[in-house]
């Protein structure tokens, strides 16, 4: 019997409008990634406008996959106001 490959995937914060955020899939058995968003690769760097999860599916060498998501929360850029 073959274990499906274990992964994780951490969450971020940023501010709106004024970073990225990496999201990183972690899997030692992984040897190749598909994210929500089309990349393939292990880590995504994304600048999304709203809270958004993204999930990432893992193939290992046995063509076993399994799942993860990270999410990304958007935190407002506060207003600022010069008064006399």
């Amino acid at each position: 019997m073959k274990n499906l490959p274990v992964v994780t995937v951490n969450d971020a914060a940023i501010c709106l409008g004024q970073e990225k955020a990496t999201l990183t899939a972690s899997s030692s058995t992984a040897e190749q990634y598909a994210w929500s968003n089309e990349a393939v690769s292990a880590s995504i760097e994304v600048e999304p406008s709203e809270n958004t999860t993204y999930t990432v599916t893992v193939t290992d060498g046995n063509g076993c996959k399994s799942n993860a998501s990270g999410t990304v929360t958007v935190n407002a850029v506060p207003a600022v106001s010069i008064t006399d």
